[in-house]
């Protein structure tokens, strides 16, 4: 199936309930856990099916999507459902459910289809989970998904 230009991604925790205060950066690894949970929530927002908020995806195509390890990876889904942004396993293994997903409600617009190139968010690449500043440039970037709301 061909990837949306856009994608619907639910901004209520992003406006209105501060959400992305709850991603820190701390000196132990837990920054860079809040890094790997936004990058992994970037990539579940693009497959996620419109009428339900569910993707189908499994860790492999997660990691290759992000450039994280399966470790990361595990650390970064643990972080974005201890802050309910997502829901693992509604339909089994390899699903994960956007909270709140509500075509009607409010939403941000997220770029999709032009942040891939072979299969992976290019921009991803200059990540390496060791600065501070990446886990800002995201929640900047999220910040203002959630501010074009339609």
């Amino acid at each position: 199936m061909k990837m949306m230009e856009w994608v619907r991604l639910p901004s209520d925790w992003i406006n209105h309930d501060y959400g992305l205060r709850e991603f820190q950066w701390k000196t132990d690894s837990a920054g860079s856990d809040a890094t790997a949970a936004l990058m992994t929530l970037t990539a579940i927002a693009h497959h996620a099916d419109t009428p339900n908020g569910i993707a189908r995806l499994t860790y492999n195509t997660l990691c290759f999507a992000t450039g994280i390890s399966r470790a990361k990876l595990s650390n970064g889904l643990d972080v974005l459902e201890k802050h309910r942004v997502i829901e693992r396993m509604p339909e089994g293994r390899s699903t994960y459910r956007l909270r709140r997903f509500n075509p009607p409600a409010k939403w941000g617009k997220l770029p999709a289809q032009r942040m891939y190139a072979s299969g992976r968010i290019t921009v991803f690449k200059d990540f390496g989970l060791r600065k501070e500043i990446e886990l800002n440039a995201l929640k900047l970037f999220l910040l203002l998904v959630a501010l074009a709301i339609t």
